[in-house]
């Protein structure tokens, strides 16, 4: 069950069995204050009946009582100082003597201490059983802090909240002015940068009727035809000059032979070919 302070509104919870049927006494540890706490779900204790005042009979002496003098008022005391007034409670008052808890309690409260005691051990890897030097030196000293520590959960959870600031929102930033209309158009220089010439659009088929390919394909047919004569008349200047480059460089005498035999066999060949084509001709002209 739940205990509350009804002094400093400081919360403890204990166990059911702490608290009899019959209620007990109990105390804070945050501010001395003890009252009598009664079980969960008990009704509270009915004031006992006032006994009746005795009937006077009849006839019977009446006493009459002294009369009880009436003390003579005292001179006032002058009024002192707002500030000493506000500062003498304080210095002047004696802090509230602490009272002893009951065994019982005490009792709970320890278990619950070595409870927490077992887990801190439990969670730094030592054995449960390991003694600890402050839970065996004063094992009380653990229970008044832990007791210490919910009534000031208590106080802090009954502490007004700290009132927020209300600052003025920041003023949204102002919108960029549009670009002008020049701007959005596309550029010019750009456009001509990524457009191609007819020329560098060899792989299109638009452009193989371009008159810059036309004209590169007769230049390679030209310059193809060319190298091939050239290679002819030098090969024809070689052949027919051999004896005399063999006569004056001896070293390529074997070379140029070589070169010779091969041209005369490529002509008796050639000379072979021409007269059987010459002489089918003929022969179809017959028929």
């Amino acid at each position: 069950m739940r205990l509350i302070c009804p002094n400093c509104n400081a919360q403890y919870v204990v166990d059911d069995s702490v608290i009899p049927d019959s209620g007990r006494d109990v105390q804070c540890s945050n501010c001395g204050h003890a009252w009598f706490q009664l079980p969960e779900g008990a009704a509270p204790p009915e004031a006992p009946d006032m006994p009746e005042a005795p009937e006077v009979e009849p006839g019977a002496p009446e006493v009459e009582a002294p009369e009880a003098e009436a003390p003579e008022p005292e001179a006032p005391e002058p009024a002192p100082d707002a500030d000493t007034e506000a500062v003498a409670p304080s210095e002047e008052a004696p802090p509230a003597p602490r009272r002893s808890l009951d065994p019982s309690l005490m009792a709970v409260l320890r278990e619950e201490a070595e409870r927490e005691a077992r887990a801190r051990r439990r969670e730094a890897g030592l054995p449960e059983d390991a003694p600890e030097a402050e839970a065996a030196a004063d094992p009380d000293a653990e229970i008044a802090a832990m007791m210490a520590g919910s009534g000031a959960y208590a106080a802090e959870a009954t502490a007004p909240a700290t009132p927020v600031a209300d600052f003025p929102a920041p003023d949204p930033d102002p919108e960029p002015d549009p670009p002008p209309r020049r701007d959005r158009l596309p550029d010019i220089e750009e456009i001509n940068s990524t457009l191609r010439a007819t020329s560098e659009r060899a792989g299109d088929p638009v452009a193989a009727d371009a008159p810059e390919t036309v004209a590169r394909n007769r230049s390679g047919f030209r310059l193809g035809f060319g190298l091939a004569l050239a290679v002819a008349a030098a090969g024809l200047g070689v052949y027919a000059s051999a004896p005399q480059i063999a006569a004056r460089v001896p070293a390529l005498a074997p070379a140029l032979g070589t070169f010779v035999e091969t041209i005369d066999r490529g002509r008796v060949w050639l000379d072979a070919e021409l007269r059987a084509l010459t002489d089918r001709l003929d022969d179809s002209q017959e028929n």
